[in-house]
């Protein structure tokens, strides 16, 4: 006995897929049947892709985000494995809705096929689900700020308990993406096999739905007449999710979850007719807005058992079919409306932008490492991200920086350079500097001549900067010697100067430099900067030694930024 014998003798394969392929099929083989491999095709993408992503995935509040940096830039194809995923799972939705509506239109629900239309709109159901756990996945801003919404709305249908159920707590975090992630591969690809066999088996078992009006004497078997134009459209599924993967160079990932900051949440496009909906009736009454969603999914499940006439034609349904034409038009009109509403809304748009350019910023800090802490603290640390938005909150009550601002300090921007200080010393009183103060003791220094400004300018630029800052360097030494001259009486410098008693100014040894911006910062009534005559006070109970490292770094960087000065 051979071993194709021996296989159908203990199996009986054979004979299943002999069953199978040469099944008849009424009406003969036509396009309008590849909906359901097409579908196939697009639920293989995502469990090939998805099984692919979970041998490098890290589920966590700490780790996940980097993994999946990983996966994009590191994993050889990573990306293109990502972006299928990302697609597939875009394709799944379109394919099934179009299936659904096909099934609709035709009457395929109608008796006795009611539980094959049941079994795929819970499979809907569940590829929304998928979605809905597979946004948080890489805990980037996009993901958790979804999520916070989805939760919320689980909250006011549901109750606080449930949420916290799911959310493992009051608060997103590493037990909301564990079980997200148990969700998302395990619990729901289980209940999809269970779902996706139940349809499979009532469709082998009541066969294909022919058009109304199809001359059913046509006769085609499945293999190879339906087979072919089915396996050419599982292929066309495949290469349009691979083109758009190739296309986008993977699946966007936005910036590390940061609970503490401003996102435009926006769900996915397929989610966007919720959102409007929700929006703009939930806005008065979110009751009304969850109830008319739920509306629609129980008029649909109740389809087959409210349309129940013999006849399949489309004139004979007319009000069913209208009733369904309308929900995916209504569906179409109000994702259109948002996509246009969101494209129009110019302070979403500049929000947008803002978190594009974090999410380029943590992608470049990434590539240097990763902080053990997590991803999260790449733009919390970086003084590039976190120097503004603690500048905006701390210091721009009274500090302006471009031009931006308070106007009750001095203008930051290319604070401690030499065109800075060479616009200081010619006029202190001017509103860039200590106009809007009282301090009012300095004079214009123009007597001293534009050369030796210019060289006094140079060496306390030197004070703050390393070599590699300073231009004209071969300047310093007379400015140094031009500022004991000049300077000394009012100003010191170190343990030097101050002989006449006249001292009002700060100590300018080291001006500009990361130890004088701290102490500045800390302390600004020591003796050594302003005293008692200081108006600024102190951060040093306000903000933490990482806060105020990060702002030193932030106004140093402001030195080399190009800013129109009074001169």
């Amino acid at each position: 006995m051979g071993v194709r014998s021996f296989l159908e003798d203990r199996t009986g394969l054979g004979r299943l897929v002999r069953g199978a392929v040469g099944e008849e099929i009424p009406g003969g083989a036509r396009w309008a049947y590849v909906l359901g491999s097409a579908l196939v095709a697009a639920l293989a993408i995502q469990v090939l892709t998805g099984l692919g992503l979970m041998l490098t995935y890290s589920p966590g509040a700490t780790t996940a985000w980097g993994s999946v940096y990983f996966i994009e830039n590191r994993v050889a194809l990573g990306w293109l494995l990502r972006g299928m995923h990302h697609h597939g799972a875009q394709a799944m939705v379109v394919v099934l809705g179009f299936h659904l509506l096909q099934v609709s239109l035709t009457g395929a629900y109608k008796r006795p096929r009611e539980v094959n239309w049941w079994s795929g709109l819970c499979l809907l159901l569940l590829t929304q689900a998928f979605a809905l756990t597979g946004y948080l996945l890489p805990w980037d801003q996009k993901g958790f700020w979804a999520t916070q919404v989805a939760t919320s709305i689980l909250a006011v249908v549901a109750g606080d308990a449930a949420r916290d159920l799911v959310v493992g707590g009051a608060e997103l975090g590493t037990a909301t993406v564990t079980r997200f992630y148990a969700l998302h591969v395990a619990f729901l690809p289980a209940a999809l096999v269970g779902l996706f066999a139940l349809h499979l088996y009532l469709f082998r078992r009541h066969g294909v739905t022919p058009p109304p009006r199809a001359d059913l004497s046509l006769r085609a078997r499945f293999h190879p007449d339906q087979l072919l134009k089915d396996l050419a459209a599982g292929l066309a599924v495949l290469l349009i999710v691979a083109w758009l993967a190739v296309l986008s160079h993977g699946a966007p990932l936005d910036a590390p979850a940061d609970p503490a900051s401003e996102y435009p949440a926006r769900p996915e496009w397929y989610f966007l007719w919720l959102f409007v909906l929700l929006e703009h009736i939930g806005g008065r009454s979110q009751t009304l807005g969850l109830t008319i969603p739920a509306a629609v999914i129980l008029y649909l499940f109740a389809l087959p058992l409210l349309d129940r006439g013999e006849d399949r034609g489309i004139r004979a349904r007319a009000p069913w079919v209208g009733s369904v034409v309308a929900i995916a038009l209504g569906v179409v009109a109000l994702t259109v409306w948002g996509l246009v509403a969101d494209a129009r809304d110019e302070a979403l748009q500049a929000a947008r932008a803002v978190a594009d350019q974090r999410a380029r910023r943590a992608m470049a800090l990434a590539s240097s490492g990763i902080p053990p802490e997590g991803a999260s603290e790449l733009l919390r640390r970086d003084p590039e991200t976190r120097g503004p938005e603690l500048f905006a909150e701390h210091c721009s009550e009274c500090h302006r920086l471009g031009g931006r601002g308070g106007e009750k300090a001095s203008e930051l921007h290319f604070f401690g350079s030499r065109r800075w200080i060479l616009a200081l010393v010619k006029d202190p009183a001017h509103p860039d500097f200590f106009g809007h103060t009282k301090h009012r003791g300095m004079e214009p220094q123009t007597e001293l001549g534009e050369s030796a400004l210019y060289a006094v300018a140079t060496f306390l630029e030197s004070q703050g900067a390393d070599g590699r800052e300073v231009r004209d360097m071969t300047r310093i030494p007379a400015g140094e010697r031009i500022f004991r001259e000049s300077c000394m009486d009012c100003h010191l410098f170190g343990h030097e100067g101050r002989a006449t008693g006249a001292a009002d100014g700060p100590d300018l040894r080291g001006y500009g430099s990361e130890d004088w911006i701290r102490g500045q910062l800390v302390a600004p009534d020591d003796p050594a900067r302003y005293g008692e005559s200081h108006e600024m006070p102190s951060f040093a109970e306000q903000l933490g030694p990482e806060e105020i490292e990060i702002l030193v770094q932030f106004v140093r960087r402001e030195r080399r930024a190009g800013v129109s000065l009074h001169r």
